[in-house]
């Protein structure tokens, strides 16, 4: 009998929208009147040894015709 693949699974990921500054390996949130700085080598330290995937993408708004 040919065993099965679960189809349950369990994620950890972290979403983060801001500005990044490579140089400073931050990203900053701008929130009301505050920002709030996050720093990615501390949020990557997390996966350590795991395998990942990571998207890195940029949004921006559409100039109305």
């Amino acid at each position: 009998m040919a065993s099965k693949k679960l189809k349950s699974k369990r994620n950890h990921s972290v979403v983060l929208t801001g500005l990044l500054d490579i140089d400073d390996r931050t990203i900053t949130e701008y929130v009301n009147d505050a920002d709030i700085v996050y720093n990615i080598d501390e949020i990557i330290r997390a996966f350590n040894g795991k395998e990942v995937s990571i998207t890195v993408r940029e949004t921006n708004e559409l100039e109305s015709v």
